[in-house]
């Protein structure tokens, strides 16, 4: 399966195993059936949603209309016959490539390799882009923001938010004993962290703050 464009924007080919997609988002791909697979034209679509995990054991919750739905991909030259193909099995000579993983531990599996929307790469080259909206000497930083509960409530990017027991000033945050500091944001994002999370925006500066729910 290859992916070619992201809520109508045209990406460059990024071939997946799966993906996710969440409300409100698109995503246009190509699926072309291995030679090894091709039966009565007819192939499953399967689609589950993230509750269907058992917690992070990586195990599925038996089948019910709830969490998974199926459908029938069928080729005009199709048979009629039911189709019978399966899930790929993901090993570690072979892992299985999951794009839009919300967490930077999801799946828990390690023959499972997640890609992240930061992955996929825009089809425009720099110029096209230029001439078009002339962006391509501007300087911005960007940051995103997951408001998603994975460690429990009001959790931003895997950090619980420890407030200091002091107003601070500028300067003041590396230094004082009130504040809780936080690891690497990595480790955060794995684990989950309870400290005083904060960003430090660059002056004079363009920034872009994605913010979302996944």
């Amino acid at each position: 399966m290859t992916l070619i464009a992201l809520d109508g924007y045209d990406i460059q080919p990024l071939s997946v195993d799966k993906f996710i997609v969440l409300p409100g988002e698109s995503v246009d791909f190509l699926l072309v059936p291995h030679n090894d697979t091709v039966q009565s034209g007819r192939y499953w679509l399967r689609a589950r949603t993230l509750g269907a995990k058992i917690g992070h054991s990586g195990e599925f919750q038996p089948w019910n209309v709830t969490h998974e739905v199926k459908a029938i991909l069928a080729y005009d030259n199709e048979t009629g016959i039911d189709p019978t193909s399966s899930e790929r099995s993901c090993t570690a000579e072979k892992p299985c490539r999951i794009f839009n993983c919300p967490f930077a531990f999801f799946p828990g599996d390690p023959n499972r390799t997640c890609l992240t929307l930061t992955d996929a790469r825009s089809a425009y080259t720099p110029d096209w882009l230029d001439s078009e909206f002339g962006l391509n000497n501007v300087v911005y930083k960007e940051y995103f923001l997951n408001f998603a509960l994975p460690f429990g409530p009001d959790s931003i990017n895997g950090v619980q938010f420890a407030s200091p027991r002091g107003l601070l000033r500028p300067g003041q945050y590396d230094t004082d004993p009130h504040v809780t500091q936080c690891p690497e944001e990595a480790e955060c994002q794995t684990n989950g962290c309870v400290c005083t999370y904060l960003k430090q925006l660059p002056y004079n500066e363009t920034i872009q703050v994605l913010s979302s729910v996944l």
